[in-house]
């Protein structure tokens, strides 16, 4: 006898937050906004990709659209929605499986954001 197991998805997966960045030992004349810049690049990326969550296709799909056509910037996005935190909920199941592998703590994200960039990392 075979028995089935409902797969669980994690609730509020947190991958990155800005306020994690601008913390602590970050430059005192930037604004908060730049520690969600990387964070920003990957959530545009992600919606470029179709991947925008259930949430932000009910609740701000005007402004997903805007961020993807380059009418508004990711970063003021990030800080609008999402509170400067990106978690499974701003993302589709294909999104959260490709960021969950890429820019997550093995990842390769941070190597190529810094390599792209010109910063180490």
């Amino acid at each position: 006898m075979h028995s089935a197991f409902k797969v669980i998805k994690p609730v509020d997966m947190k991958y990155d937050d800005a306020s994690w960045h601008y913390g602590g030992n970050f430059p005192k004349d930037s604004p908060p906004e730049f520690g969600g810049t990387h964070i920003a690049l990957m959530l545009k990326r992600c919606f470029q990709k179709g991947w925008a969550g259930e949430l932000h296709l009910q609740e701000s799909r005007d402004d997903v659209e805007k961020v993807i056509r380059g009418e508004k910037s990711a970063t003021e996005f990030l800080f609008q929605w999402c509170d400067g935190k990106f978690t499974d909920e701003d993302l589709t199941e294909e999104g959260n499986a490709f960021v969950g592998v890429y820019y997550g703590e093995d990842g390769a994200f941070l190597q190529d954001y810094g390599s792209a960039f010109g910063a180490e990392l």
